[in-house]
Parts: structure tokens; sequence; C-alpha cells
């Protein structure tokens, strides 16, 4: 959960986009239901967000499953100061 940018980005340079998806659902319901994995606007789950963003790959429905399975404020669009 608290990789740096680095780590993700290796990691995710090798994984197909079905398994990108599928660690974005993990992640996020990883914050909402353990205590100390709360990660705000720093959540890998933006990080991965970008990724699909960046391969066109952003499935339709999945923001409207993260606001449905989130406590983060800030997922999925992460945070206002971070898209000026």
């Amino acid at each position: 959960m608290h990789l740096g940018d680095d780590d993700w980005s290796t990691f995710v340079s090798s994984e197909p986009t079905e398994v990108l998806v599928t660690w974005v659902k993990a992640l996020t319901l990883v914050e909402r239901d353990f205590s100390g994995f709360e990660c705000g606007g720093k959540s890998p789950v933006l990080k991965l967000i970008k990724v699909l963003k960046t391969r066109q790959a952003l499935p339709d429905d999945l923001f409207g499953w993260i606001r449905s399975h989130t406590t983060n404020k800030f997922l999925p669009y992460g945070s206002l100061a971070d898209r000026l």
C-alpha cells in the first residue's frame, strides 16, 4: 500500500489491464476494511487508475464501483490540488 511511485511503476508495467482492475478493486476494499491502510490522496488506487487511463483501458463502470465501495474521499478522482 505504501510503495513509492517507482515501485508501483515497475509493478504495473508488466501487468495486464485485467490484473490492474482487480488490484484497483482489492486495494479499494483494503483501504476501507483494514485499519492502518488508509492512504487518502496518496492511495495506490489513484496510481493504477492513471495507468488505466494512459492505456485507454479504464472500464466504464469502474468509477461507480469504487464510489460505492470506498470510504476514501479522494477515490476515484484524487485530490483537487493534484489535478491543477
